[in-house]
């Protein structure tokens, strides 16, 4: 049977890059773009081998982020602000596989995993190195300066401070490919770095999380980021990147099969407002018009991805857990 009438754009490739600015990995970077739902859950899953096949490392190395299987786009519509299914260019680091729309110059996904072992046992501290990341084609590569004087912060999508397990995974988690628009005080100075924070402890209780975050764009028109740096009224960015109206994060316990979701709008909010904000797997699909946990039976999946049951996510009751920030 043919599989080209399921993909969407071209098949993967691996390419290797020096990264200049630090003596870090290669990044393993894949381009293509996913299915959309005529292909089916389980068809998808065999597609996902085919490509893991010939993607060779670059798409075997990002698995265990995704072990549920990688999340794809449903291309029914111009969510993607491509007019169908975004080509993203998929980069394998250390700590985080990222899914980067160069239609919007930010990423449409981020997925990473919480282990206990890892939260308890850091073994480096956040070190600031905000960097373009060499696995994005040059002229959608985002630069630090891109965000300068505009009023939004650089917003870690898979944050530093989940990542002190390991050297490499905290200075890629800098790269610029990890980052998008959040208005800083009261946002991601705020009940964004709470919701990071909860997701640590959970993660550290219950031994594993598959976490997987990003943005949404709900807004009439689609901010970009504007940056004036000489002051005559014209925008100097380069690079245009678009501005999310809200966040979506979402973590799955694979052990006893529960999941949480939030989604979040990019605006000044109370911190100990986070309950406000749960959502379902559901929700985050059909605002996202991307689809999660395709590996899995499709009964299983509409089980967990229907429920909101905050209370199967409580406080953690090890110390070491509620511990850490």
């Amino acid at each position: 049977m043919p599989v080209s009438p399921c993909i969407t754009g071209s098949y993967p490739r691996w390419n290797r890059q020096a990264d200049t600015a630090a003596a870090i990995p290669d990044s393993r970077v894949t381009s293509f773009s996913l299915p959309g739902p005529a292909c089916g859950k389980r068809r998808v899953g065999r597609l996902a081998l085919l490509l893991a096949v010939l993607a060779g490392p670059a798409l075997a190395d990002c698995d265990h982020f995704t072990p549920q299987g990688r999340p794809f786009h449903r291309a029914s519509d111009n969510a993607s602000g491509t007019g169908g299914a975004p080509d993203w260019v998929i980069l394998c680091h250390a700590g985080q596989v990222v899914a980067f729309n160069p239609a919007r110059n930010v990423p449409d996904w981020v997925a990473y995993r919480l282990r206990r072992e890892d939260l308890i046992s850091p073994r480096t501290e956040r070190r600031e190195a905000y960097r373009p990341d060499p696995g994005v084609p040059l002229k959608h590569r985002v630069a630090e300066d891109d965000y300068r004087k505009t009023g939004y912060d650089r917003g870690h999508l898979a944050p530093a401070g989940s990542m002190k397990w390991s050297e490499a995974a905290m200075s890629e988690s800098f790269f610029m490919s990890n980052m998008a628009p959040q208005v800083g005080a009261g946002f991601n100075r705020g009940i964004w770095r709470v919701l990071e924070r909860k997701m640590r402890q959970w993660g550290c209780e219950r031994g594993l999380l598959h976490v997987v975050t990003g943005p949404l764009y709900e807004d009439r028109e689609t901010t970009r980021l504007a940056v004036d740096m000489d002051g005559d009224g014209v925008d100097d960015n380069e690079i245009l990147v678009d501005v999310p109206s809200h966040f979506f994060k979402l973590a799955l316990d694979p052990g006893r099969m529960e999941a949480i979701a939030f989604i979040l709008p990019n605006r000044k909010l109370a911190a100990d407002s986070l309950s406000g904000f749960l959502t379902s797997i559901d929700e985050i699909e059909a605002r996202s018009r991307l689809d999660f946990l395709p590996n899995l039976l499709d009964e299983v999946e509409h089980d967990i991805e229907r429920r909101v049951e905050p209370g199967l996510w409580g406080r953690p009751v090890a110390a070491a857990c509620r511990a850490l920030h």
